[in-house]
């Protein structure tokens, strides 16, 4: 099935900082003893277990380490991460030619459709301390889930590597006499922060709003009274009226978005002037109530002109997909 483009990538932008946990509650409060390892260790402790997976969804969609790769100056490490869906619908080819149609059904329990991820991470810290990343957007695989199974992979790590996730109640690196007793482990664990699209929130703030609708998706059925059959209402659509004299758009959908009226329906949708002329977009109510405005409007790139047609998966990184990914992470 392929579930992304052959010519086109969506890449997203964020900050990875790494911190330090101990593992037991007694040590609680004392992780500024703790070695501090940096990014690009962290990406060589990955890399020893490539391989590693996590289930989700019922063990429908599997997620793997596939490869980490360093760049030659070793000053990005791109992983790729594989996800494998069992929940696909049978994807249907048409031949426009003869308007043949092929059903390309999954036959087996055990088989799934793969994709895959590119997370490049610059290892240089930034004046925050955090690292830069960038990250192919591709179903089943958020942001979020990125967090998860990397944190999931450094736990694993902290149990093989006691060498490195164990010091003792002196916080100093244990050694071969250290009493079991006497050792106490910690992790590393990534918090992922996704960064937001500055250019469209000028544009926003700066912009008239019109066209602005309350979206809210619904599958109710109404029966008629007088004869047979039925409506289905799949959304419910109302039309907002804004001052076309006024900016502000910003502060109007953090309004609306709080009000008792945003509250009930489930998406924003409105149309505004921009440098490259007259823009539309939709955005989830409860993105904002819960992020933020500024956090649901993350920074996004997209990947174009490569030299051959991308696959959806692939069992190592592709070279031309790092190499576009550190281009639109350094402009």
């Amino acid at each position: 099935m392929a579930s992304l483009d052959a010519d086109l990538r969506i890449a997203l932008h964020g900050k990875i900082k790494i911190d330090k946990l101990f593992r037991t509650k007694s040590a609680k409060g004392n992780e500024g003893n703790l070695p501090i390892y940096d990014m690009k260790k962290v990406c060589t402790i990955i890399k020893s277990l490539v391989g590693h997976r996590i289930e989700r969804e019922k063990k429908k969609v599997i997620v793997k380490v596939m490869n980490v790769h360093f760049t030659k100056n070793r000053s990005h490490a791109c992983l790729l991460l594989n996800v494998i869906n069992k929940k696909g619908a049978a994807t249907v080819v048409r031949d426009t030619a003869d308007n043949e149609r092929t059903e390309l059904a999954l036959k087996k329990p055990s088989e799934g459709y793969e994709t895959s991820c590119h997370v490049l991470i610059n290892l240089n810290a930034g004046q925050t301390g955090t690292y830069a990343f960038t990250c192919e957007s591709i179903p089943k695989l958020s942001v979020p889930r990125i967090q998860r199974l990397l944190n999931n992979l450094l736990f694993v790590a902290s149990n093989k590597y006691a060498s490195i996730y164990r010091v003792d109640t002196q916080y100093q690196p244990i050694t071969e006499t250290t009493l079991k007793k006497d050792q106490l482990a910690f992790k590393n664990e990534l918090s992922f922060t996704q960064d937001p699209d500055e250019q469209f929130l000028d544009d926003l703030d700066s912009g008239v709003m019109s066209n602005v609708k309350l979206i809210k998706h619904e599958h109710q059925v109404f029966n008629f009274a007088d004869r047979p059959g039925s409506i289905t209402a799949k959304k419910h659509i109302i039309e907002l009226e804004t001052d076309r004299d006024s900016d502000g758009c910003l502060d109007f959908i953090k309004g609306v978005a709080a009000s008792r009226v945003g509250r009930d329906y489930d998406q924003i949708h409105f149309s505004f002037n921009s440098a490259e002329g007259q823009r539309s977009t939709t955005i989830n109510l409860d993105n904002i109530r819960l992020e933020g405005l500024e956090k649901s409007l993350t920074k996004k790139s997209i990947l174009t002109e490569f030299n051959l047609p991308l696959k959806d998966a692939y069992d190592a990184v592709h070279p031309e997909i790092l190499n576009k990914l550190k281009i639109v992470m350094e402009g």
